[in-house]
């Protein structure tokens, strides 16, 4: 004897973010229908732990309630107990019950169980942020350091307990990459390291005998590109940072090489260096964006097969179909694998605007530098070195009001704004009226450079691109006249 189905009723369920329509049998306690009703609304309402509401808790009750008169449906009734019917509407929540709290044999997940209720901002983005933060810290204090005036006995020993932490950074940043695919975390060792490694080479570089010492700055940069490559190398990942630091440290070797062979003063390898730090982001996007190409994918078998069967085919039977469509397979085959995939263009214009980014950031880093030691090296700061640093700050502060990236554009402005405020604080001790009244206008450049440079780029009117197109090649234009006036050109021009 066959027994009867359950008569059922078609109700609506909510919970969290998700809707259940469904057929539950009026006879069947609630008791045993709201487990499965909220295991159903857990597989469509994913939440993350991060997530205050999302935390789970053992202590919480399923509770059923009629959305018609807002009343709970105890767990011993049915649903035609309640007098439910088709359509009706419920609503499934979790409320605290009132047991006794749970006691634990393991302190430690206690602790973190406890910890996960009280603080649900606490997440592990969050830990992981703060790590980053807290290295980042790390480094900078070894890095002054090594870097400091504390003698240079103390300075080595700490150098070399410095390179056994660039080992385990590196170490690390490896493990993170190849065993638990952390990118985020890998970069983050691996940028750790390279600042280590400067410290190290500028101890390394202290140790130079006297006649060679002029060649320490650029034996650090060298130092410093090797070190970048490598970790490209060794890590991969991170890509922007050790792009920037082998495209940066690469234009301040030139210009220390060219500064000890022979003998450049400061404020012209400063003003030389900052040059080269402009036109290399002037030309990052033809150099890099507009070259960029995607490299067939070949493959040598079938081509050394099909160059064999072109020189064989003059021989071959003519009226032999199947090897005439054997050709046509094989050429179709070649031609579809020199297609590239959607996720290698994907990953090709992602790396180049990495790498565009990379370049824009090195010469930003460049140009300032180059600025700053120009206008810090000589005191008082000639005019011609406070006309040049202006007219680099406007040329980069008019090339980030373009139609560039977050990054690029934001690396020029910070750039155009850095130059003029190191350079307005070279002259605060300069004992002429007229280094105070520049130093000001200097200021006040960085006011109307800030406003162009963020108000300027929501105009998209031809009108305002022509004219920030022509006062960007006039800045750009009146580079080399400022660098030949600093390098003391025309003075000897005029004097000779």
């Amino acid at each position: 004897m066959v027994a009867a189905a359950p008569r059922t009723i078609r109700v609506s369920v909510f919970g969290g973010r998700t809707q259940l329509d469904i057929e539950l049998p009026i006879d069947v306690p609630v008791v045993n229908l709201v487990p499965e009703l909220a295991e159903l609304i857990a597989s469509r309402d994913v939440r993350r732990e991060d997530e205050p509401n999302g935390i789970p808790n053992k202590r919480d009750r399923w509770v059923l309630t009629r959305l018609a008169n807002g009343r709970e449906v105890r767990g011993d009734q049915t649903l035609a107990m309640a007098g439910s019917q088709d359509g009706d509407q419920f609503s499934l929540s979790a409320e605290r019950a009132l047991t006794p709290p749970e006691l634990f044999d393991d302190v430690v997940d206690a602790v973190a169980r406890l910890n996960r209720e009280g603080y649900p901002a606490w997440s592990s983005r969050a830990a992981r942020v703060m790590a980053f933060v807290g290295l980042a810290m790390a480094v900078a204090v070894c890095d002054l350091l090594l870097l400091g005036d504390f003698g240079l006995s103390q300075r080595t020993a700490l150098a070399y307990q410095t390179v056994g932490v660039i080992v385990a950074l590196v170490i690390g940043a490896v493990v993170a990459r190849r065993y638990y695919a952390e990118p985020p975390i890998a970069a983050a060792l691996g940028w750790a390291a390279l600042p280590l490694v400067f410290g190290v080479a500028s101890v390394g570089g202290a140790h130079l005998p006297v006649g060679v010492n002029a060649w320490a700055p650029a034996i650090v940069c060298g130092v410093m590109i090797l070190a970048a490559i490598g970790g490209q190398v060794i890590v991969r990942a991170g890509h922007v940072g050790f792009v920037g630091v082998a495209v940066g440290f690469t234009l301040c070797a030139v210009v220390a090489v060219a500064h000890a062979a022979f003998h450049w003063t400061d404020q012209l390898s400063g003003t030389v260096l900052a040059t080269c730090g402009l036109f290399v982001a002037v030309g990052a996007d033809p150099l890099i964006m507009n070259r960029r190409r995607l490299r067939p994918l070949t493959n040598q078998r079938e081509s050394s097969r099909d160059a064999q069967a072109g020189t064989t085919e003059l021989f071959t039977n003519p009226f032999d179909r199947a090897e005439r469509r054997e050709q046509q397979r094989r050429t179709a085959a070649g031609a579809r694998a020199q297609v590239p995939s959607a996720q290698a263009v994907a990953e090709s214009v992602e790396r180049a605007r990495a790498t565009r980014s990379a370049v824009y950031l090195a010469a930003a880093a460049t140009v300032i530098a180059g600025t700053a030691i120009a206008a810090l090296g000589t005191d008082p700061t000639p005019w011609a070195v406070i006309t040049f640093n202006a007219i680099i700050a406007a040329a980069m502060m008019l090339r980030s009001a373009r139609k560039l990236p977050f990054v690029p554009s934001a690396s020029l402005l910070f750039g155009g704004v850095a130059i003029l405020v190191i350079t307005a604080l070279a002259l605060r001790t300069a004992p002429s009226a007229m280094y105070a009244v520049a130093a000001l206008a200097l200021l006040a450049l960085v006011v109307v450079g800030v406003g162009i440079a963020v108000f300027a780029t929501d105009r998209r009117s031809p009108r305002w691109a022509r004219l920030g197109d022509h006062l960007d090649y006039l800045a750009l234009a009146a580079v080399l006249p400022a660098l030949a006036w600093t390098t003391g050109l025309y003075a000897q021009v005029v004097g000779g």
